[in-house]
């Protein structure tokens, strides 16, 4: 016959044994999770870095349009000077065209 008391000493060495396995398979579990998690925040990460240096691209030809761009309304008002000028100027020689062929 067995002794009561190594039975339930056995019963719960026995119950300790499962929970131990239990908690084996809960840290496998959580490693493996742990792993992907891991994997997300690296590829999270290097997306991160690509969008920045793109942000940076983007900002730097933003800067540079906008120095063509100021460039650009230069050259229109200068354009728009010169053409006045020259409206200015063909009118005058218009009149004295004018004042001329009148004379002839």
């Amino acid at each position: 016959m067995i002794n009561p008391e190594f039975e339930l000493i056995q019963k719960e060495i026995n119950e300790l044994v499962n929970e131990k396995n239990n908690l084996e398979c809960e840290i496998l579990s959580k490693e493996s999770e742990k792993k992907i998690k891991n994997g997300e925040v690296k590829s999270l990460q290097s997306e991160l870095d690509t969008l920045s240096a793109t942000l940076k691209q983007l900002e730097n030809q933003k800067s540079v349009a906008g120095g063509r761009l100021a460039d650009l309304e230069n050259q229109v008002r200068f354009i728009d000077s010169l053409q006045f000028r020259c409206q200015f100027v063909l009118r005058r020689l218009s009149c004295y065209n004018d004042h001329f062929c009148l004379r002839l």
